[in-house]
């Protein structure tokens, strides 16, 4: 195995993993995957040699460990997400879809017949399961479409609908509605029809504004600098600003 597949596997199973994608992060926490806050900074923001922060126009105070004013620029930015959420949703199987979102439109196609032939408990069964997968798959892939289709200086102009959201919590309890012994899988299917392109529309919503309000997060996360001390060691140091910041330099140079 490569030494990157590697390296993602441990992440993986310490209970984290990292992402530098602030769109696909962004879809992610929509979806219900959250920060890993164990032994990770959940975001980190480190600038370097190619991206100073002496340039980046921003102001910390050491004493109070604030950040005076925000920098024109971001450093190197990493997310340290979780690996799945509560109810067990892979955030990889989720990106694999943001990347390729071909299969979920094939998905997406086919559904509605499998409405149709659902007329047993075991067809409705297998349908529940297969829609209750669907619906994040279709989620991250219109959020992409919208990331494509529509720039980021418009979000703030995206108003939610209550009329969506209802839309949406109707089509995420349809799967449980299915495995009712008298559900009736063809006559459902006008309402999965109605409700579908709504609620996609309510978890774009969602995700604009998970976006700007992590980009907003971002420019107050607090900096670090990578320092490059070749007769301590051939990897960069990372140290972040704050109190002990002129100390902790001045031990390694």
């Amino acid at each position: 195995m490569p030494q990157s597949d590697t390296k993602k596997r441990r992440e993986w199973e310490s209970g984290h993993f990292v992402l530098r994608c602030p769109f696909k992060c962004s879809a992610l926490l929509t979806l219900g995957i959250e920060f890993a806050e164990s032994n990770t900074p959940s975001i980190d923001n480190v600038y370097s040699s190619t991206q100073p922060w002496a340039d980046s126009g921003g102001k910390f105070d050491l004493e109070t460990g604030q950040i005076v004013t925000a920098p024109d620029y971001v450093g190197d930015v990493k997310f340290y997400l979780r690996p799945r959420n509560g109810d067990g949703l892979n955030a990889k199987k989720l990106l694999g879809y943001w990347d390729d979102p071909s299969e979920v439109a094939s998905e997406i196609y086919d559904i509605e017949r499998r409405f149709l032939a659902a007329d047993n408990g075991t067809s409705r069964q297998r349908l529940s399961e297969d829609l209750r997968s669907l619906i994040p798959a279709a989620q991250i892939a219109y959020m992409r479409q919208a990331t494509r289709e529509i720039p980021v200086g418009e979000w703030e102009r995206y108003q939610p609908s209550d009329g969506n959201k209802l839309a949406e919590e109707r089509l995420s309890a349809m799967s449980e509605r299915l495995k009712q012994p008298e559900a009736d899988a063809p006559q459902m299917l006008p309402e999965y029809r109605r409700d579908f392109l709504p609620a996609m529309h309510a978890s774009i919503h969602t995700y604009m504004s998970n976006f700007l309000t992590l980009r907003s997060v971002i420019s107050r996360t607090l900096p670090a600098i990578r320092l490059r001390d070749l007769s301590q060691s051939r990897f960069p140091l990372v140290l972040p600003l704050g109190k002990n910041f002129a100390r902790e330099r001045k031990a390694f140079s």
